[in-house]
């Protein structure tokens, strides 16, 4: 790291560094002097197709909900439930308009957690029993502080297809335009390839109006 880094805060370092990407994304010879990333007449090729390059920012924190509405295209959440998700979704558009920017053009996606079972219970068990349970704990005093683990079971995708689904209905009437980077749990990869097949046919089919189009 550069001297000059060492005391640079991570919420700088990162609005800087999607200022600087914009410049290389959209100029043919780009410049940008900040406080912490400083560059001359460099050239990024080949540039991006869509323009803007959609950036979201991401994170459940307050600095991550502002640079959502100020700079970005979305804001990418870990984990939270649907009222977590309203009352984020809110916020940025209240930085938005602070920044002079049209609110609906900023998206709201969210990472979450996929385990299914025939029943709640089972899936409940399948995740205790997983690898990913204890990724869960080891963030119990950093970004999970404060988070139960049955507030942690209710907001992620965990439990029986019928319930997954009212799950996502949920999220969608709190505003959540789509999901990013579902995390499947499982131990093994046949387990995976289950967890997946099982999603795609009992809940992703349960809203065929919301894929992706080709």
């Amino acid at each position: 790291m550069a001297p000059d880094l060492r005391s640079a805060s991570r919420a700088d370092l990162v609005t800087e560094g999607i200022e600087a990407l914009r410049v290389l994304f959209t100029e043919r010879h780009a410049t940008y002097h900040g406080k912490y990333r400083r560059f001359e007449d460099v050239e990024s090729f080949p540039k991006p197709i869509q323009s803007p390059l959609p950036i979201y920012s991401g994170g459940n924190v307050e600095s991550s909900i502002r640079r959502a509405g100020e700079l970005c295209e979305g804001w990418l959440p870990a984990k939270l439930g649907p009222a977590a998700i309203a009352a984020g979704r809110a916020r940025v558009a209240e930085y938005a308009r602070r920044a002079g920017r049209d609110p609906s053009t900023i998206a709201t996606a969210l990472q979450s957690v996929a385990c299914l079972g025939e029943t709640t219970e089972r899936a409940h068990a399948r995740f205790t029993a997983s690898a990913f349970d204890l990724f869960r704990r080891s963030l119990e005093r950093t970004m999970t502080k404060g988070v139960t683990r049955e507030d942690y079971l209710a907001a992620n995708l965990i439990g029986t297809p019928d319930h997954v689904c009212e799950k996502v209905a949920a999220f969608e009437r709190a505003g959540l335009d789509h999901f990013c980077a579902t995390l499947f749990v499982a131990n093994t990869v046949s387990e995976l390839l289950e967890q997946m097949r099982v999603f795609a046919r009992y809940v992703l089919s349960a809203f065929p109006d919301r894929r992706p189009s080709a």
